[in-house]
């Protein structure tokens, strides 16, 4: 049986993004000392696949802090209207803003911002989204520290805050319907402060796939067949351990554990070989 192989790659990925916001104050006083702040997010490398592209990504998410990170607004658009109009927002001359940006599938259900800007998620509704399923699962956030001088226009990018962990074989192409993966990723974290970059929680998140794609994934030169892929936060030690079985008919033909596998945010770790069978 052929070794199989670990490569961590780099996801240069994001989502060209825009926002017309409006605030609801009564206070005049205070709407005649805003002005008008526009944020132009940007990609920071083009993708072509429909793995990993950031398409599923047309909900936008905007969430002004004070500097005390004091939750002042928040605001959700398509992504269509964001990507058209730009990111205005109305902000007073000589304050302090935090602002973070989310950008997430319309519908997802898996993300919870919370009032401090924590992003926590719940892996569970996509235990059995398969390929068609996952990339509603990706997501992207960038956040921006100002203090207000007037006017302005400044470019912002996205980043997905995801580890993407792919299984692929290197000779083999599943067969819809017939055969089944499924992939428990171990010690995966539970929620990601964007601010700080620190992630906390702890669990064990399982995806069933049989829906498989004809899409390939190239890594080192070599073409492999996608047999599973998945988003998760990172633990704080980048390393996680995966449960992984394939099986034919019902009938599990190949079962395997992996241990300390590399995973850190806005990369991907390819697990490849001969998954499929022990030949």
């Amino acid at each position: 049986m052929k070794p199989l192989k670990l490569l961590l790659l780099p996801l240069a990925i994001a989502s060209t993004l825009a926002f017309v916001g409006c605030s609801d104050n009564d206070d005049d006083n205070t709407l005649d000392k805003t002005v008008d702040v526009t944020f132009r997010p940007t990609i920071d490398a083009e993708i072509t696949r429909a793995i990993a592209d950031g398409s599923a990504a047309d909900q936008l998410v905007v969430v002004v802090f004070d500097d005390a990170m004091n939750q002042l607004s928040r605001q959700t658009v398509e992504m269509a209207t964001a990507t058209t109009q730009g990111v205005k927002l109305p902000l007073v001359p000589a304050m302090s803003y935090k602002i973070l940006f989310w950008a997430q599938h319309a519908g997802n259900t898996a993300y919870t911002i919370a009032d401090d800007g924590t992003v926590s998620i719940d892996y569970t509704p996509f235990a059995n989204a398969g390929f068609s399923g996952m990339e509603n699962l990706d997501a992207f956030c960038a956040t921006v520290d100002i203090t207000v001088s007037g006017t302005s226009t400044s470019d912002v990018a996205l980043h997905r805050p995801l580890a993407q962990i792919n299984f692929a074989d290197a000779t083999t192409a599943p067969t819809a319907a017939t055969d089944k993966a499924t992939v428990t990723l171990k010690g995966v974290a539970t929620a990601y402060n964007p601010f700080t970059s620190t992630v906390s929680g702890n669990a064990d998140a399982t995806f069933t796939f049989s829906d498989f794609t004809a899409e390939t994934l190239t890594a080192d030169g070599t073409t492999y067949y996608y047999v599973a892929t998945a988003y998760a936060f990172a633990p704080t030690s980048e390393r996680i351990d995966a449960d992984y079985s394939f099986a034919q008919s019902e009938t599990v033909v190949r079962s395997s554990s992996f241990s300390s596998i590399p995973v850190t945010r806005n990369k991907r770790t390819n697990i490849v070989g001969n998954i499929i069978t022990t030949e």
